[in-house]
């Protein structure tokens, strides 16, 4: 039986990792997209979203808006600390450092990333639902608004 080493040195991430960050990768790229795509939707058809009344259109919009607004804030947030722990795995005085201290915590705590993407599936599932439900929907006064 073969046996494959998993690490190579401690510094180093083990080999499955790398398939999580394709996954979570293709994720944050399918939300970002996703976002993106409705938000365009809102701008360049807005006969599409005729039909909805307005109060529905803006509370939609919002959703879409806070979605994307958390993909960004994570990929901000990840961004900010990755560069630190980086800069810490080059020079060693930075390890010292508040800054590095708080970045190597932040980027250990999968749950904000879990959050993160929570708050943006249920957003986009909540936004699509509503649009479905309302798309030729037409109000009590005989007239889209």
């Amino acid at each position: 039986m073969v046996r494959m080493r998993v690490r190579q040195s401690k510094e180093e991430p083990p080999v499955y990792l790398n398939q999580y960050w394709r996954y979570a990768s293709v994720l944050k790229n399918w939300f970002i997209g996703y976002g993106i795509g409705m938000l365009l939707l809102f701008i360049n058809k807005p006969d599409f979203f005729i039909s909805i009344q307005q109060e529905k259109r803006i509370i939609i919009f919002i959703w879409v808006l806070a979605a994307v607004f958390s993909q960004v804030l994570i990929a901000l947030v990840n961004k900010i600390t990755q560069y630190y722990v980086y800069r810490g795995a080059v020079d060693s005085k930075i390890k010292a450092r508040f800054y590095y201290k708080w970045s190597y915590k932040i980027s250990c705590w999968f749950l904000i990333d879990l959050l993160a993407d929570l708050i943006t599936l249920v957003a986009y599932a909540w936004a699509t639902i509503q649009i479905i439900m309302n798309i030729g929907a037409v109000p009590s006064g005989g007239k889209p608004t």
